[in-house]
């Protein structure tokens, strides 16, 4: 059986472990964020790449999930003007 002072020492070392997981895990999330904007950006391009090709807003819409509308903003933001 452990002492009490074999008890308080890993109390205390699992208490100051909560901080470092903390900051782990925000760095984490942090890069996931960062990685999410980046493949939004990634698909924005493609968006805009596939009209440019010629394939039709219904079928961008259908493939990415996005709506029409959707599509029309990112077309927007990317300087075209859909018809």
């Amino acid at each position: 059986m452990a002492t009490l002072d074999d008890l308080v020492k890993a109390y205390r070392r699992a208490e100051s472990a909560v901080p470092a997981a903390e900051r782990a895990a925000e760095a984490k999330v942090k890069a996931a964020r960062e990685a999410q904007a980046a493949a939004r950006r990634a698909l924005a391009a493609g968006i805009i790449e596939a009209w440019q090709a010629g394939i039709s807003q219904s079928e961008i819409a259908r493939r990415t999930g996005y709506s029409r509308e959707h599509i029309r903003r990112i077309l927007r933001a990317g300087g075209i003007e859909p018809e």
